[in-house]
């Protein structure tokens, strides 16, 4: 499958430094054993914590997908690119968990992550917190992961409608985060992709300024 791939990052309007990072893997860094890997990651923690958790994620995302993909026997299927992706969210996780248990400074740090793996016209996406993937078909623009946020909880259960959510003054409460526990389980789906589609993974530096029209 042909995939462009483009990325941008900016330190944004609030910050003065920019705790997002992200990696971009072709299929000959992933062994052509499927198109591309794309991991965006957001960090969050007083000091230089939430800089070093995304560091952390997205330097050590890649080889443990490769890691995984490598082990199968033949071309990945559905269930082996659904195991390269949770297997390296739980990873980054001990990684990012356990740097901040040897250094107290570090304590609390985390970082949302989003990822996409594609191969043969099939999207695998998983993600943790609230960094998103976004589809773009047909000229129609959805959202296909859900945050995990204190805000989008009260949205499922009917307590809040999706524009009070935005204007909610604990819109940046995330429930999941790599890092923060000593364990953590990502949202994986699948779905088909098809010629002309754009997937955008971004994180919520970039939907707390725009809207989904923009």
């Amino acid at each position: 499958m042909s995939l462009s791939i483009g990325y941008s990052t900016d330190k944004g309007l609030v910050r003065r430094t920019n705790q997002d990072r992200y990696a971009v893997y072709d299929t000959a860094q992933l062994d052509r054993r499927v198109d591309g890997l794309a991991v965006v990651a957001d960090g969050m923690g007083g000091r230089a914590g939430g800089e070093i958790a995304s560091k952390l994620t997205v330097e050590n995302f890649p080889s443990v997908v490769y890691r995984v993909l490598t082990g199968t026997d033949g071309a990945p299927s559905d269930e082996s690119m659904e195991e390269a992706l949770r297997e390296a969210m739980r990873e980054c996780n001990r990684a990012v968990y356990e740097k901040a248990q040897d250094d107290s400074g570090l304590r609390g740090m985390g970082t949302t992550c989003v990822a996409a793996l594609i191969r043969n016209g099939r999207a695998a996406i998983a993600h943790v917190g609230d960094s998103r993937a976004y589809l773009l078909r047909n000229g129609q623009f959805r959202q296909i992961t859900q945050d995990h946020s204190l805000v989008q909880e009260h949205v499922r259960a009917g307590d809040l409608s999706r524009s009070e959510a935005q204007a909610s003054r604990y819109r940046n409460v995330i429930t999941r985060a790599i890092g923060v526990g000593s364990s953590v389980e990502p949202e994986i789906q699948l779905f088909d992709m098809e010629d002309g589609d754009t997937l955008l993974l971004c994180t919520d530096g970039l939907t707390n300024m725009v809207k989904d029209q923009e």
